[in-house]
């Protein structure tokens, strides 16, 4: 269990949803497509890997928002080190979609995950088959991606992931402009 989980405590979607809207600030911490594609309605974006830059001001409650918690609990790790009060939405947007609350969607596309799933998968087959019929040596990329995948196991982050995260078509216009404007009040 990490730390985060000793200090920040969760909140369920229904909880979350009898707050006074005027006293919490929804905030998701997932990529900008993932959140352009669905979220919570009146919630604002700072991605993960951008939130420890924010300068963040409000006296308000921070409900931090991911798919499933994950990233919400490393999300509350660099929250709390700025002193913000802010509690973990338990089971992310998918507890609250099971919920039954309004989620606002957009755009159809394909989620970081389901990218480097498909990432990984291609890069194995096409080393398999390379291997095959090419030479030898593209038995490597498999190889590759199988220790990546171990390496993600183990550490509990994907640099592969974060990498597709940060490709032209994972930005967002439709997320909500935060490096101006940091104060969430």
């Amino acid at each position: 269990m990490s730390n985060t989980l000793n200090t920040v405590p969760f909140i369920s979607a229904m909880q979350a949803r009898q707050l006074d809207a005027n006293s919490i600030v929804l905030l998701d911490v997932r990529t900008a497509s993932e959140f352009s594609s669905a979220h919570i309605p009146n919630s604002i974006n700072i991605p993960l890997n951008e939130l420890s830059k924010q300068n963040i001001l409000t006296d308000k409650l921070i409900v931090l928002i991911c798919q499933t918690g994950k990233r919400a609990e490393n999300g509350a790790a660099v929250l709390r080190t700025k002193g913000l009060a802010c509690k973990i939405l338990a089971g992310g947007l998918l507890a609250w979609k099971n919920a039954g609350f309004v989620i606002t969607k957009s755009r159809k596309h394909l989620s970081i995950e389901q990218q480097t799933q498909l990432t990984i998968g291609t890069g194995i087959m096409s080393g398999m088959l390379l291997g095959f019929t090419v030479n030898k040596y593209f038995f490597a990329l498999p190889l590759f991606f199988g220790l990546g995948l171990v390496y993600a196991g183990l550490s509990g982050s994907c640099t592969l992931a974060m990498i597709l995260s940060k490709a032209p078509w994972n930005r967002s216009q439709d997320a909500v402009p935060h490096s101006d404007n940091s104060c969430l009040n």
